[in-house]
């Protein structure tokens, strides 16, 4: 009978950004196609079609048919989107949600199935698999033609830069440059310019409005110009497979999630990706930006991304099982140790 059920209720596939939702829409329905749900109906819910489809769902208007499937970005957590009978919950990219947006997600409809999607699980997420309170799968099969990213972390050098950004125009591709501060941009896309003077060269950040945002990306992948400059906002959901080498400055700051998903960014065809990571001498890192810079350089093997979350979760710590914090706790007393409390404690209570 709940198989039954599940084959009329309603699916959503929760994604990060706006312009990226929207772009990814369509690649969702080829995907459902492809599994035998050929009458699929895809809304997609961003700021723009909020209230329409939020109408169209509440009223169950898809349940009429055999499957219905809402691509939406973070705008499904407002308050005016109901859905009439949610059988199926899939969230992408779900390192990117906190604790409480997870929870509000999952309690939308009695008895919905959860799947969740990450290249690299927070540690909480990860935790709760290892104590076995969650069911993990692992995918570590890359698809058919691809390679290992060639990974490697340098000290900031207009020298790399401009060798690795001439290396890739040579092959025929395109570079993303990433830098985490806005204001920065238009000097490092003077600088690219000036290294490269025949790099066409972009620059992307969240601040701009989504339609320029999303022009700015089409634009990239049919390879009007050669360099994105851009923030984190290229970390997910873009596929380029003609982009190949990805530079990140001032690496130390990032968490190792992000340095696997910005690295993911490339590599994605059958020309091997590489990936530089750019960060200030030894003496100026942090004790943990020096783990995770020489976690990510060491594991870049394809389907490394759960060797990589194991050792955030080493670095940072499980977090708050029944609180909110996705990470912490652990570097005072050792992964090792940490297990053991937690499997005590659980054997305790089950015991009472």
């Amino acid at each position: 009978a709940r198989k039954q059920r599940k084959r009329h209720a309603g699916g959503t596939d929760i994604g990060r950004h706006e312009p990226i939702a929207t772009r990814s829409t369509y690649a969702c329905g080829i995907i459902l196609r492809r599994v035998s749900f050929p009458n699929t109906r895809l809304y997609n819910v961003t700021g723009d079609h909020m209230d329409a489809t939020a109408i169209i769902l509440a009223a169950g208007e898809g349940t009429r048919m055999k499957s219905n499937h809402c691509k939406v970005s973070h705008k499904i957590l407002g308050k005016q989107v109901k859905f009439h009978d949610l059988g199926l919950l899939i969230i992408d990219e779900e390192q990117k949600f906190g604790v409480a947006a997870k929870e509000k997600l999952t309690q939308m409809s009695v008895n919905v199935d959860t799947l969740t999607l990450t290249a690299t699980p927070i540690p909480r997420t990860l935790q709760f698999s290892l104590m076995g309170s969650r069911d993990l799968s692992v995918i570590s099969t890359p698809p058919p033609n691809r390679q290992p990213i060639i990974t490697e972390s340098h000290l900031f050098s207009e020298e790399i830069i401009r060798d690795a950004v001439n290396a890739e125009l040579d092959r025929g591709g395109q570079v993303y440059f990433v830098h985490n501060r806005v204001e920065d941009l238009m000097t490092l896309q003077g600088m690219v310019t000036r290294l490269c003077p025949r790099a066409r060269v972009g620059i992307g950040h969240g601040k701009m409005p989504a339609e320029q945002l999303e022009k700015l990306i089409m634009d990239f992948i049919y390879g009007e110009f050669d360099v994105l400059i851009s923030t984190t906002i290229v970390e997910n959901g873009i596929d380029i497979p003609n982009a190949n080498t990805i530079i990140v400055n001032n690496a130390q700051n990032f968490g190792l999630s992000d340095l696997h998903q910005l690295r993911g960014r490339v590599g994605r065809g059958s020309q091997r990706g590489y990936c530089y990571l750019l960060s200030p001498g030894d003496e100026l890192l942090t004790p943990d930006a020096r783990r995770r810079l020489r976690a990510i350089e060491e594991f870049s093997d394809l389907g490394s991304g759960f060797n990589i979350a194991m050792q955030d979760l080493d670095i940072r710590g499980a977090g708050n099982l029944l609180g909110a914090e996705q990470s912490g706790f652990i570097a005072d007393i050792g992964f090792e140790t940490y297990q053991k409390i937690m499997q005590e404690a659980i054997a305790e209570l089950r015991s009472e």
